[in-house]
């Protein structure tokens, strides 16, 4: 880890619209190209837990698979609950052909 970044996975692994989850320092966070964006958030969401890298991606949003809470990828912020919470949101970079994350 370099000035809070970590490095957790190839650029070129990560196909458009496709939500991975990735380790970062031992948090779980998905990632995903969006509309030609790199986004990242806490994989756990903010309700009940639920796994966001199976969500669905549209419109630079994604919907929880398990309650249906939606965040925007941009920034985490809450769109809709259940949820009451934003998604902590994470920088994401691209660096020699790797993806970095680091938190806000």
């Amino acid at each position: 880890m370099s000035d809070g970044w970590t490095d957790v996975l190839a650029a070129d692994a990560l196909r458009d619209e496709e939500p991975r989850l990735v380790d970062a320092g031992g948090t779980a966070v998905m990632v995903v190209r969006h509309a030609g964006e790199l986004y990242a958030l806490s994989d756990h969401c903010s309700h009940l837990g639920g796994p966001l890298h199976e969500g669905t991606i549209e419109n630079h949003r994604i919907t929880c698979p398990l309650h249906d809470s939606v965040f925007d990828l941009r920034d985490g912020a809450l769109v809709h609950g259940p949820a009451a919470w934003p998604q902590d949101a994470w920088d994401v970079r691209v660096r020699a052909g790797r993806i970095e994350v680091r938190p806000r």
